[in-house]
């Protein structure tokens, strides 16, 4: 029992922080609450936002892709040459690349939107920052 007592003990220290600064200087803490929360809906937003645009543009170039695949299959039997179709090919597996390229960083700012950030953290870039 005691352990899982000492493991707690920082969410207690925090929570009896915070119901301090509440009942002592309420107006000051609904401030910071109120900032916080700002932040926090403009860090996710952008989060989102950055998401969203990464997993169009990774979206149109494997599309992209697609179309140019098939276009240098269909040349690569229509000619037998190879000229049009092998361009078609490299311009093809580009847009491949790209578009997992887009797709992994749109992943990656959904997975900072899932992450989110804790008080301390924000407090601390706070502090780093300047306030706005």
């Amino acid at each position: 029992m005691n352990a899982e007592l000492a493991r707690n003990l920082p969410l207690f220290r925090s929570l009896a922080q915070n119901l301090a600064a509440y009942l002592f200087d309420r107006s000051a803490y609904l401030r910071s609450l109120r900032a916080y929360v700002d932040y926090q809906v403009e860090f996710r937003a952008g989060k989102w936002m950055g998401g969203t645009a990464f997993l169009i543009l990774g979206v149109f170039f494997l599309i992209g892709a697609c179309f140019a695949l098939m276009f240098s299959l269909y040349q690569l039997l229509k000619d037998y040459t190879g000229n049009v179709a092998l361009s078609a090919f490299i311009v093809s597996w580009v847009c491949i690349f790209l578009g997992f390229a887009f797709l992994l960083f749109s992943r990656n700012n959904y997975v900072g939107l899932a992450r989110g950030m804790t008080y301390k953290e924000w407090k601390n870039k706070e502090d780093h920052t300047g306030s706005r």
